[in-house]
């Protein structure tokens, strides 16, 4: 595992084939919890090294059917942070993918988080926002009744260059309601 962390923390390119080869092999032969925290640190350290080819295999990880194992999720989730990071253009679909809008999840709210990084600021994709709304729309009663209101919060945010009121209006609603609204403009300078 430490190995994995130091390619990383390097930031040297040439270990971008054998991170992402471990990051899309099943690892059947090992423990369940132990594959977890392999492919995170994988996903984790190409998001560090970040240049096109770390960035290509992450899109390769959201692009596969997802398992329905949390430790996959938890990847999947590095590689939305390091992408909206890099405000990753070609990571737009395979990102949408990965919103599941039947629940509240950690994915989604990356997901989400990287899709406002792309479509925001200069030269940013406003069409991966307008992908993204028929999917919130979809998705906010389920957020809605969630316990935690970040996913809702980083929609809001990412949808703001659309000036789409009915979704804003909708998670303005839910905030308002648990008093969650103020300090509101944090997660907007990420995208910025």
């Amino acid at each position: 595992l430490a190995a994995i962390e130091g390619l990383g923390s390097l930031r040297d390119s040439r270990a971008d084939e054998a991170l992402g080869a471990l990051l899309l092999d099943p690892l059947e032969d090992k423990p369940f919890r132990e594959v977890g925290v392999v492919k995170a640190a994988a996903a984790k350290s190409l998001g560090a090294i970040g240049d096109a080819a770390a960035a290509r295999a992450l899109i390769k990880l959201l692009a596969l059917a997802p398992s329905s194992y949390r430790s996959d999720e938890t990847a999947r989730s590095y590689a939305a942070i390091a992408l909206g990071e890099r405000r990753e253009a070609a990571a737009a679909q395979a990102l949408l993918g990965n919103i599941d809008p039947s629940r509240e999840a950690d994915l989604n709210y990356h997901c989400i988080v990287a899709l406002g990084r792309i479509g925001w600021g200069p030269g940013g994709d406003l069409s991966c926002l307008s992908s993204l709304l028929p999917i919130v729309k979809k998705a906010l009663p389920a957020w809605k009744a969630a316990p935690s209101s970040r996913t809702l919060y980083a929609a809001y945010w990412a949808l703001l260059p659309l000036e789409s009121d009915s979704v804003r209006q909708l998670c303005l609603e839910r905030w308002n309601a648990r008093g969650e609204a103020k300090g509101g403009f944090a997660l907007g300078a990420w995208f910025a």
